[in-house]
C-alpha cells in the first residue's frame, strides 16, 4: 500500500489556470501581485466560482471529458476576448491529463475519512502549513496574499478534521523576516545587510527561484501571527544566519500617524505608513552550528532568543542552528 494518498476532493490546476495567471499578472502592470505563475490563484477562483475540476473528475475519463467540454469554452472566451490570448485545445488537454490520471488513480482516496479514523484510533498526526500567516487571504496583507488560509484554522478546512482534533500548534518563524513577491514589508533591508542575510540564508523562492526580500525580525507581525493561530509554542529557525553581525535589530512597535502601536494593522495602506520602532541587541561572533543544547549557544544569542520569546508572547520550543536534522535544539 502506498504511503501517499491524494484526496478525491482536491482541485486540479488546468492549463487555462496557468495561462490566465500570467495574463492577469501582466494586465496588472505596476500593481502586480508577484504570483508564482503556476495557476494557483485562478484555480481557487474556479473552486469558489464552481467551475473547478477535481481529482474525482480527472480519474473518470468520461466525466473528465464532460467537465472539460463544459468549462473550456468559457475559459477560452476569457483568454481570447478579455486578454487577447490564444485559445486552448480541448483535445490537447484531454490527451495530456489522461496520462496524469493513469499515474495518480491508484493513490486517490477519501483522505478526510482516513484522518478521522486515525484520530479515533488515537494515532498522532502532523499537519504542515504552507506559506506564512501574513499571506492569509483574510488576515494577511491583502491584496498581496495567497488564495488560501496558511494559519492553523486552515488545517481543519484543508483536511476535514474538526477544530477540537487539533491539540498542539507550533508556529515556525525565522530569526529574521523574509517576503517573496510584492507587498508591504515594514523591516526590509535594502543594502548590504539584507543581501548578506539572503546569501547566507539561501533566501530564494522554492518554486520560482526569485530572491526573497530580507529584513529584521518583526515582533509585531510575529506576535500577530502567533495569536491568529493560537500557537502553543514556537520554533525559531536559521539562528546561524545572524552569526557575525555586531548588532541585531528587532521591531518592537510601529510609529503610525504620530503615535506608537504594538498592534498589527490589517489595512495594507495603513501598513504602508508605519515606521518600525527598533530595539538593538548585541550580536555574536561565536559559531552556533555545533550547539546541541541552549547552554551551548553564545550568551548574546540566548539573550536574543529570550527577547523574541518575550515580545511574541509564545514560548520558544526549538531553535535551529543549521540545515541538518541534528542541528535543531529542543529548548523545552
Amino acid at each position: 500500500m502506498s504511503r501517499l494518498s491524494i484526496s478525491k476532493a482536491a482541485h486540479i490546476i488546468m492549463p487555462w489556470h496557468r495561462l490566465i495567471d500570467r495574463l492577469e499578472e501582466n494586465h496588472r502592470g505596476s500593481q502586480k501581485i508577484g504570483t508564482t505563475g503556476r495557476g494557483i490563484g485562478p484555480c481557487y477562483q474556479d473552486k469558489y466560482g464552481r467551475w473547478g475540476i477535481r481529482v474525482c473528475d480527472l480519474i473518470d475519463p468520461g466525466r473528465f471529458e464532460r467537465r472539460v467540454q463544459d468549462v473550456l469554452p468559457y475559459k477560452n472566451a476569457v483568454i481570447t476576448k478579455v486578454f487577447g490570448g490564444e485559445a486552448i485545445s480541448a483535445a490537447d488537454v484531454l490527451e495530456e491529463y489522461s496520462s496524469y490520471a493513469d499515474v495518480i488513480r491508484p493513490l486517490v482516496a477519501e483522505t478526510s475519512q482516513m484522518l478521522m479514523k486515525a484520530v479515533e484510533e488515537g494515532r498522532s498526526l502532523i499537519l504542515e502549513g504552507a506559506h506564512g500567516s501574513l499571506l492569509d487571504i483574510d488576515h494577511g496583507t491583502y491584496p498581496y496574499v495567497t488564495s488560501s488560509h496558511p494559519i492553523a484554522g486552515g488545517a481543519t478546512v484543508g483536511t476535514g478534521l474538526g477544530p477540537r482534533d487539533i491539540t498542539d500548534i507550533v508556529g515556525v518563524a525565522k530569526v529574521y523576516t523574509t517576503r517573496v513577491g510584492e507587498g508591504v514589508f515594514m523591516t526590509e533591508l535594502h543594502g548590504d545587510q539584507g543581501e548578506a542575510i539572503r546569501r547566507k540564508g539561501g533566501e530564494f523562492g522554492t518554486t520560482t527561484g526569485r530572491p526573497r526580500r530580507c529584513g529584521w525580525f518583526d515582533a509585531v507581525a510575529v506576535r500577530y501571527a502567533c495569536r491568529l493561530s493560537s500557537c502553543s509554542r514556537m520554533a525559531l529557525i536559521k539562528l546561524d544566519v545572524l552569526t557575525g553581525m555586531p548588532t541585531v535589530r528587532v521591531a518592537v512597535a510601529y510609529e503610525l500617524d504620530g503615535g506608537r502601536t504594538t498592534e498589527f494593522p490589517q489595512d495594507t495602506e495603513t501598513l504602508e505608513r508605519v515606521q518600525p520602532v527598533y530595539e538593538d541587541l548585541p550580536g555574536w561572533t561565536e559559531p552556533v552550528e555545533g550547539a546541541r543544547r541552549m547552554a551551548d549557544l553564545p550568551k548574546n544569542a540566548r539573550a536574543y532568543i529570550d527577547r523574541l520569546q518575550e515580545l511574541c508572547g509564545t514560548p520558544v520550543w526549538a531553535v535551529s542552528v543549521g540545515e541538518r536534522r541534528d542541528q535543531t535544539i529542543i529548548a523545552g
